[in-house]
């Protein structure tokens, strides 16, 4: 991490392949049409490329990302499968 340099990972610290992110996106509904979801994500792409908002971003200690569409689908759903099998291993039950 950029803002604690010296602070070391969950994977430095003894957990090696632990993964755990945290991450805000824009989600739109079932059925929304394509042109609306790639001007979104223009827009976006735009907005994290903008020197004043990568300032704004960096005091919050935010690292943007602007990922497609198809990209950010696929974070979700990696996610879900994690901690799926997470809850799992645990015995944990929902």
């Amino acid at each position: 991490m950029k803002k604690l340099p010296d602070v070391p990972t969950i994977a430095e610290s003894g957990y090696p392949g632990f993964r755990s992110e945290t991450w805000n996106g824009l989600i739109a509904p079932a059925k929304t049409p394509q042109a609306i979801i790639d001007l979104a994500a223009s827009e976006v792409k735009k907005a994290v490329a903008d020197p004043e908002i990568l300032k704004k971003f960096d005091t919050y200690g935010v690292d943007p990302i602007g990922s497609t569409p198809k990209e950010f689908t696929d974070t979700i759903a990696a996610d879900i499968a994690q901690w799926h099998s997470a809850i799992k291993a645990a015995g944990i039950k929902l």
